[in-house]
C-alpha cells in the first residue's frame, strides 16, 4: 500500500482530479460514485492495468502492476 505522505492529490489543467504517486499518475475513473473512488493509471490506454481505490481520500486497495 502506498505511504500516504508520498501521495499528492492535484488537478489537471482542465480541472480534473488526479493522484500523483512517485512517477505515476492516476485519473479518477468516471464510473466512481459515492465515497469509494477508483483511480486508474493515466497510461491505461496503452494497456497499464494498475489502479487505486480510495475511501474519503485514503487509499484502501491497490490493484495490478504498472506495465511501463
Amino acid at each position: 500500500m502506498p505511504h500516504p505522505s508520498r501521495l499528492r492529490f492535484e488537478t489537471t489543467r482542465f480541472g480534473n482530479p488526479v493522484i500523483v504517486f512517485g512517477r505515476f499518475r492516476f485519473n479518477r475513473w468516471s464510473g466512481s460514485r459515492g465515497r469509494e473512488v477508483r483511480w486508474t493509471c493515466s497510461r491505461a490506454g496503452t494497456g497499464c492495468r494498475a489502479s487505486l481505490i480510495t475511501v474519503d481520500n485514503v487509499v484502501t486497495r491497490t490493484k495490478g502492476t504498472h506495465k511501463h
